[in-house]
Protein backbone atom coordinates (compact mmCIF):
# COMPACT_ATOMS: atom_id res chain seq x y z
CA UNK A 1 0.00 0.00 0.00
CA UNK A 2 1.53 3.50 -1.20
CA UNK A 3 1.91 6.12 1.26
CA UNK A 4 1.07 9.96 0.89
CA UNK A 5 3.20 12.56 1.92
CA UNK A 6 1.12 15.38 3.39
CA UNK A 7 2.61 19.60 2.30
CA UNK A 8 2.37 21.27 5.41
CA UNK A 9 3.74 24.59 4.78
CA UNK A 10 5.87 26.66 6.79
CA UNK A 11 5.09 26.70 10.42
CA UNK A 12 4.24 30.40 11.97
CA UNK A 13 7.81 30.86 13.56
CA UNK A 14 9.52 29.88 10.36
CA UNK A 15 7.57 32.70 8.49
CA UNK A 16 8.21 35.39 11.39
CA UNK A 17 12.44 34.80 10.94
CA UNK A 18 12.21 35.04 6.93
CA UNK A 19 10.61 38.18 6.98
CA UNK A 20 12.26 39.55 10.02
CA UNK A 21 15.41 38.69 7.72
CA UNK A 22 14.08 40.44 4.70
CA UNK A 23 13.11 43.27 6.79
CA UNK A 24 16.81 43.25 8.10
CA UNK A 25 18.48 42.83 4.88
CA UNK A 26 15.21 45.75 3.16
CA UNK A 27 16.36 48.00 5.53
CA UNK A 28 20.42 47.58 5.08
CA UNK A 29 19.81 48.25 1.52
CA UNK A 30 17.82 51.45 1.75
CA UNK A 31 20.02 53.08 4.56
CA UNK A 32 23.05 52.16 2.29
CA UNK A 33 21.32 53.72 -0.68
CA UNK A 34 20.29 56.93 1.48
CA UNK A 35 23.86 57.52 2.60
CA UNK A 36 24.72 57.48 -1.17
CA UNK A 37 22.36 59.69 -2.51
CA UNK A 38 22.74 62.05 0.32
CA UNK A 39 26.41 61.63 -0.34
CA UNK A 40 26.06 62.52 -4.48
CA UNK A 41 24.01 65.22 -3.63
CA UNK A 42 26.72 67.00 -1.47
CA UNK A 43 29.42 66.46 -3.79
CA UNK A 44 27.02 67.98 -6.21
CA UNK A 45 26.30 71.21 -3.88
CA UNK A 46 29.84 71.87 -3.11
CA UNK A 47 30.85 70.71 -6.97
CA UNK A 48 28.54 73.82 -7.98
CA UNK A 49 29.50 75.81 -5.85
CA UNK A 50 33.37 75.43 -6.26
CA UNK A 51 32.41 75.52 -9.83
CA UNK A 52 30.69 78.88 -9.54
CA UNK A 53 33.85 80.51 -8.08
CA UNK A 54 36.12 79.46 -10.07
CA UNK A 55 34.32 80.97 -13.05
CA UNK A 56 34.04 84.37 -11.42
CA UNK A 57 37.59 84.05 -10.37
CA UNK A 58 38.76 82.95 -14.24
CA UNK A 59 37.05 86.08 -15.56
CA UNK A 60 38.41 88.57 -12.95
CA UNK A 61 41.73 86.95 -13.73
CA UNK A 62 41.54 87.86 -17.41
CA UNK A 63 40.43 91.47 -17.03
CA UNK A 64 43.12 92.35 -14.25
CA UNK A 65 45.46 91.24 -17.12
CA UNK A 66 43.71 93.25 -19.44
CA UNK A 67 43.52 96.29 -17.26
CA UNK A 68 45.58 99.32 -18.31
CA UNK A 69 45.54 98.93 -21.96
CA UNK A 70 44.58 101.00 -24.45
CA UNK A 71 41.82 100.40 -26.44
CA UNK A 72 42.36 103.11 -29.35
CA UNK A 73 43.02 101.80 -32.95
CA UNK A 74 45.39 102.78 -35.07
CA UNK A 75 44.72 106.13 -37.04
CA UNK A 76 45.98 108.18 -40.19
CA UNK A 77 46.10 111.92 -40.72
CA UNK A 78 44.05 113.04 -43.55
CA UNK A 79 46.20 115.68 -44.84
CA UNK A 80 49.79 116.80 -44.78
CA UNK A 81 51.00 118.72 -41.19
CA UNK A 82 53.84 121.27 -41.27
CA UNK A 83 55.69 121.47 -38.18
CA UNK A 84 55.21 124.75 -36.23
CA UNK A 85 55.72 125.74 -32.31
CA UNK A 86 52.02 126.63 -32.31
CA UNK A 87 49.66 124.22 -31.55
CA UNK A 88 47.30 123.42 -34.79
CA UNK A 89 44.39 120.54 -35.52
CA UNK A 90 44.56 118.00 -37.78
CA UNK A 91 42.47 116.24 -38.72
CA UNK A 92 42.49 111.86 -38.26
CA UNK A 93 41.24 108.96 -40.16
CA UNK A 94 38.61 107.76 -39.42
CA UNK A 95 37.85 109.74 -36.49
CA UNK A 96 39.16 110.80 -33.25
CA UNK A 97 36.47 109.93 -31.29
CA UNK A 98 38.00 107.58 -28.93
CA UNK A 99 41.13 110.20 -28.42
CA UNK A 100 41.35 111.73 -25.06
CA UNK A 101 42.65 115.14 -23.85
CA UNK A 102 46.32 114.88 -22.55
CA UNK A 103 46.31 111.26 -24.36
CA UNK A 104 50.27 110.68 -25.83
CA UNK A 105 49.87 109.62 -29.67
CA UNK A 106 53.26 108.69 -31.53
CA UNK A 107 53.07 110.02 -34.91
CA UNK A 108 54.68 108.69 -37.91
CA UNK A 109 57.83 106.25 -38.29
CA UNK A 110 61.29 106.10 -38.26
CA UNK A 111 63.17 109.38 -38.20
CA UNK A 112 60.13 111.63 -38.30
CA UNK A 113 58.31 109.68 -35.35
CA UNK A 114 57.34 111.89 -32.69
CA UNK A 115 55.29 111.68 -29.30
CA UNK A 116 52.34 114.81 -29.31
CA UNK A 117 50.10 114.96 -26.64
CA UNK A 118 46.92 115.80 -27.29
CA UNK A 119 45.49 119.40 -26.04
CA UNK A 120 42.23 119.18 -27.18
CA UNK A 121 39.90 117.37 -29.44
CA UNK A 122 36.83 117.03 -31.26
CA UNK A 123 35.29 113.80 -32.57
CA UNK A 124 37.52 114.09 -35.94
CA UNK A 125 40.18 116.51 -35.30
CA UNK A 126 43.12 116.51 -32.62
CA UNK A 127 45.30 119.56 -31.53
CA UNK A 128 48.73 119.73 -30.70
CA UNK A 129 52.18 120.68 -31.54
CA UNK A 130 53.77 118.64 -34.47
CA UNK A 131 57.25 119.59 -34.49
CA UNK A 132 58.24 117.26 -37.54
CA UNK A 133 56.48 117.41 -41.16
CA UNK A 134 53.94 114.38 -41.60
CA UNK A 135 52.89 113.71 -45.01
CA UNK A 136 48.92 112.48 -45.54
CA UNK A 137 48.13 109.02 -43.97
CA UNK A 138 50.96 109.31 -41.68
CA UNK A 139 49.99 106.75 -38.87
CA UNK A 140 49.02 107.69 -35.72
CA UNK A 141 48.85 105.82 -32.91
CA UNK A 142 48.69 105.33 -29.16
CA UNK A 143 51.29 103.67 -27.22
CA UNK A 144 52.09 102.40 -23.68
CA UNK A 145 49.61 101.65 -20.72
CA UNK A 146 47.30 103.59 -18.09
CA UNK A 147 49.76 102.62 -15.13
CA UNK A 148 46.37 103.41 -12.97
CA UNK A 149 44.66 100.95 -15.06
CA UNK A 150 43.44 98.92 -11.63
CA UNK A 151 42.76 102.11 -9.97
CA UNK A 152 44.42 103.00 -6.14
CA UNK A 153 40.64 103.96 -5.46
CA UNK A 154 40.21 99.95 -5.37
CA UNK A 155 38.67 98.62 -1.87
CA UNK A 156 38.86 95.49 -0.25
CA UNK A 157 34.79 94.59 -1.40
CA UNK A 158 35.34 96.69 -4.69
CA UNK A 159 37.70 95.90 -7.83
CA UNK A 160 38.04 98.86 -10.11
CA UNK A 161 39.70 98.47 -13.36
CA UNK A 162 39.67 100.59 -16.66
CA UNK A 163 41.15 99.73 -19.68
CA UNK A 164 39.90 97.56 -23.11
CA UNK A 165 39.33 94.92 -20.83
CA UNK A 166 37.51 92.67 -23.51
CA UNK A 167 39.88 92.83 -26.06
CA UNK A 168 37.87 94.90 -29.07
CA UNK A 169 39.88 97.60 -28.67
CA UNK A 170 37.50 99.78 -26.45
CA UNK A 171 38.32 101.29 -23.81
CA UNK A 172 35.83 100.60 -20.34
CA UNK A 173 35.54 100.94 -17.17
CA UNK A 174 34.82 98.47 -15.26
CA UNK A 175 33.98 97.02 -11.53
CA UNK A 176 33.38 94.15 -9.59
CA UNK A 177 31.57 94.17 -5.98
CA UNK A 178 32.01 91.29 -3.65
CA UNK A 179 28.94 92.26 -1.24
CA UNK A 180 28.34 89.64 2.10
CA UNK A 181 25.50 91.70 2.84
CA UNK A 182 23.53 90.83 0.49
CA UNK A 183 25.20 87.67 -0.76
CA UNK A 184 25.72 88.43 -4.27
CA UNK A 185 29.24 88.71 -6.24
CA UNK A 186 28.74 91.55 -9.22
CA UNK A 187 30.38 92.67 -12.54
CA UNK A 188 29.70 96.14 -14.06
CA UNK A 189 30.88 97.57 -17.17
CA UNK A 190 30.81 101.22 -18.94
CA UNK A 191 32.06 102.39 -22.15
CA UNK A 192 34.29 105.30 -21.45
CA UNK A 193 33.07 107.15 -24.63
CA UNK A 194 29.35 106.40 -23.94
CA UNK A 195 26.60 107.72 -21.18
CA UNK A 196 25.47 103.95 -20.40
CA UNK A 197 26.40 101.55 -17.87
CA UNK A 198 24.97 97.74 -18.77
CA UNK A 199 23.11 96.21 -15.88
CA UNK A 200 25.47 94.53 -12.99
CA UNK A 201 25.85 90.87 -14.18
CA UNK A 202 25.65 88.95 -10.81
CA UNK A 203 28.51 85.86 -11.28
CA UNK A 204 28.07 84.48 -7.71
CA UNK A 205 25.35 84.33 -5.43
CA UNK A 206 25.12 83.04 -1.43
CA UNK A 207 28.48 85.04 -1.08
CA UNK A 208 29.11 85.21 2.87
CA UNK A 209 32.55 86.83 4.92
CA UNK A 210 35.67 85.40 4.28
CA UNK A 211 37.41 83.53 7.41
CA UNK A 212 39.36 85.44 9.89
CA UNK A 213 37.73 88.88 7.30
CA UNK A 214 39.72 88.44 4.78
CA UNK A 215 38.87 91.17 2.18
CA UNK A 216 37.89 89.53 -1.31
CA UNK A 217 40.34 91.52 -3.12
CA UNK A 218 44.25 92.62 -1.78
CA UNK A 219 46.43 94.71 -3.44
CA UNK A 220 50.53 94.45 -3.97
CA UNK A 221 51.44 98.27 -5.12
CA UNK A 222 54.58 99.79 -6.09
CA UNK A 223 55.23 103.63 -6.50
CA UNK A 224 57.20 105.18 -8.97
CA UNK A 225 57.55 108.38 -10.28
CA UNK A 226 54.36 110.15 -8.88
CA UNK A 227 52.15 106.70 -10.57
CA UNK A 228 50.80 104.03 -8.22
CA UNK A 229 50.83 101.14 -10.15
CA UNK A 230 48.99 97.53 -9.02
CA UNK A 231 51.45 95.20 -9.36
CA UNK A 232 49.50 91.72 -7.48
CA UNK A 233 46.17 91.15 -6.52
CA UNK A 234 45.02 88.38 -4.58
CA UNK A 235 41.18 87.38 -4.60
CA UNK A 236 39.20 84.92 -2.02
CA UNK A 237 35.89 84.30 -2.21
CA UNK A 238 33.42 82.31 0.22
CA UNK A 239 30.44 80.97 -0.84
CA UNK A 240 27.34 78.39 0.65
CA UNK A 241 25.45 75.99 -0.72
CA UNK A 242 21.92 77.06 -1.86
CA UNK A 243 20.41 73.90 0.26
CA UNK A 244 21.49 72.47 3.15
CA UNK A 245 24.01 69.36 3.25
CA UNK A 246 21.31 66.48 3.66
CA UNK A 247 24.42 64.79 5.46
CA UNK A 248 24.60 67.27 8.19
CA UNK A 249 21.69 69.50 7.55
CA UNK A 250 23.82 73.21 7.73
CA UNK A 251 24.89 75.17 4.81
CA UNK A 252 28.27 74.35 3.53
CA UNK A 253 30.88 77.11 2.84
CA UNK A 254 33.54 77.07 0.36
CA UNK A 255 36.60 79.27 0.19
CA UNK A 256 38.87 79.56 -3.07
CA UNK A 257 41.87 82.14 -3.57
CA UNK A 258 43.88 83.28 -5.93
CA UNK A 259 46.78 84.73 -4.46
CA UNK A 260 49.23 86.33 -6.90
CA UNK A 261 47.35 87.51 -10.42
CA UNK A 262 49.91 89.97 -12.29
CA UNK A 263 48.60 92.53 -14.35
CA UNK A 264 51.04 92.06 -17.50
CA UNK A 265 50.04 95.28 -18.84
CA UNK A 266 50.48 97.22 -15.52
CA UNK A 267 53.86 95.47 -15.20
CA UNK A 268 55.08 96.50 -18.58
CA UNK A 269 53.89 99.99 -17.49
CA UNK A 270 56.09 99.50 -13.98
CA UNK A 271 59.20 98.62 -16.05
CA UNK A 272 58.50 101.68 -18.32
CA UNK A 273 58.40 104.04 -15.33
CA UNK A 274 61.18 102.19 -13.81
CA UNK A 275 63.55 103.06 -17.09
CA UNK A 276 62.19 106.55 -17.57
CA UNK A 277 60.35 106.25 -20.80
CA UNK A 278 57.60 108.36 -20.14
CA UNK A 279 55.99 108.72 -23.32
CA UNK A 280 55.33 104.88 -22.61
CA UNK A 281 52.93 106.10 -19.21
CA UNK A 282 49.45 107.51 -20.44
CA UNK A 283 48.27 109.67 -18.37
CA UNK A 284 46.52 108.97 -14.66
CA UNK A 285 42.97 108.80 -14.83
CA UNK A 286 40.37 110.50 -12.93
CA UNK A 287 36.81 110.23 -12.13
CA UNK A 288 33.91 112.44 -10.83
CA UNK A 289 33.90 111.45 -7.50
CA UNK A 290 36.16 114.40 -6.59
CA UNK A 291 35.28 117.68 -8.56
CA UNK A 292 39.17 119.10 -8.12
CA UNK A 293 40.49 116.95 -10.20
CA UNK A 294 41.25 117.11 -13.74
CA UNK A 295 39.11 114.89 -16.03
CA UNK A 296 41.05 113.13 -18.52
CA UNK A 297 38.96 110.20 -19.62
CA UNK A 298 35.24 111.11 -19.37
CA UNK A 299 34.59 111.18 -15.76
CA UNK A 300 32.47 108.09 -13.92
CA UNK A 301 30.85 108.32 -10.74
CA UNK A 302 31.78 104.81 -9.41
CA UNK A 303 29.39 103.63 -7.03
CA UNK A 304 30.03 104.19 -3.41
Amino acid sequence: MRSVKTNQGFSLIELLISLSTLLIVSSSAFTLLSYYQKSYISMEQRSDVHGGIRAAMALMTQEITQAGSLGTKPKTIHDAVTKNTSPQSVTLDPSADDIFDKEKLVIDTGTSQEIVEVQSHTSTTITGVFAQDHVATTTAMALGVFPEGILPSSSGTQLRLVGDLNGDGKLVYGWYDCDPMTGNLTRSMKKVYAPDTDSPQLLLNHIVANPNSVACFQYTTTTVRNFTLVTGVAITISAQTSRKDPRTGAFVTVTESLLNISPRNLLAGLEAARSNLMSRLQPTLQNCNNPADPTLLPCIAWPS
